[in-house]
């Protein structure tokens, strides 16, 4: 394989990849070469051929590679470095011959860009389900995001002037639906708010949330932050 770049130049590329949260690829690209190739010729030849005493009981062809000669004519230049005339002499001669060869460059692009078949070496097939990986990704990161059970509660008491305890009653208010389901399963309700800490990936805090008049974005900036004004913020 070769390689159009240094160690050095290897390096400096993976500092500027990490400075900026990208990531540094080897693209490694088939391409076409010509080289010169000495041209050989087949000859047959008679060997001799002896028995394990070593006498000679005869000969054998045998067919043996040759260097096809030319004649190339060539400057002569004196002890000055003058050119003084030119000469024939014998070289090999030779053709050219096209072959393939992986030449790898460096590349920088956002992680999981390209497909690697080896560590961060890849030949350039682009990974189609970025977008629904990142997307996954973030879904998750956003699940994951907690407060506590008291961050929750001041931040809902500033934002709406309600505390647990209120919910619950606005809850009991509320008139079954048509299936006579309550909108919450209040017994479920009351023993997750009794968690230490609460997820924003957590049903009930969805459902609350959409209760209380919170949109999914101002829900998500809160549990990021923790300030309640997320809460109260008009969206853009």
């Amino acid at each position: 394989m070769i390689k159009n770049y240094t160690s050095k130049e290897y390096a400096s590329k993976a500092v500027e990849a990490n400075s900026s949260n990208k990531q540094l690829y080897v693209l490694v690209t088939p391409t076409e070469f010509e080289k010169d190739v000495l041209d050989f010729t087949t000859q047959t030849v008679q060997q001799p051929v002896y028995n394990e005493n070593g006498e000679q009981i005869g000969t054998e062809n045998v067919e043996i590679q040759v260097p096809v000669m030319i004649d190339k004519e060539v400057p002569v230049y004196d002890e000055d470095g003058n050119q003084t005339g030119t000469e024939v002499i014998k070289v090999q001669s030779s053709h050219k011959e096209k072959y393939m060869e992986d030449v790898a460059t460096l590349v920088i692009a956002e992680p999981n860009y390209y497909i690697c078949y080896q560590d961060n070496y890849t030949d350039g097939t682009i990974n189609e389900n970025l977008e629904q990986e990142k997307a996954q990704a973030e879904a998750e990161r956003i699940a994951m995001l907690n407060l506590t059970g008291a961050d929750v509660e001041r931040a809902i008491y500033k934002a709406k002037g309600m505390d647990f305890d209120d919910i619950i009653s606005y809850l009991e208010a509320q008139p079954l639906a048509e299936d006579g389901q309550a909108v919450v399963d209040i017994k479920a309700l009351k023993i997750e708010l009794k968690a230490n800490n609460f997820y924003r990936g957590n049903p009930y805090v969805q459902k609350i949330g959409e209760i209380l008049g919170f949109t999914d974005q101002q829900l998500t900036k809160f549990f990021e932050t923790n300030d309640y004004t997320k809460l109260i913020e008009s969206e853009v």
